[in-house]
């Protein structure tokens, strides 16, 4: 987001992207808080060294806003798509 502000007194975006993940070779799953309203608020990426001599390990932490959170660790990940959020059917309007 940027420090203008639009006329409903919000910040305004930009770049908002919809991302694709794939995780692979998924371990250590622990989700809290499902419910009607998950919103994150980031995702935390960190490379953690797995200590025999194989590729690092990805945590990621899904840091939440309201509902879900949880954290889980991937051998692999791969971006599959990024496109404008206003692409999305979602963001549509009407």
């Amino acid at each position: 987001m940027t420090s203008d502000v639009t006329e409903e007194g919000v910040y305004r975006l930009e770049s908002d992207s919809l991302v694709h993940f794939l995780f692979e070779e998924v371990t250590e799953v622990e989700f809290d808080g499902l419910n009607h309203q998950n919103v994150l608020s980031g995702l935390d990426f960190e490379l953690e060294a797995t200590g025999d001599g194989d590729a690092s390990l990805l945590s990621v932490e899904l840091c939440h806003c309201y509902g879900l959170s949880g954290s889980f660790k991937a051998r692999r990940a791969t971006v599959l798509r990024v496109a404008p959020f206003s692409e999305h059917p979602a963001a549509s309007p009407g």
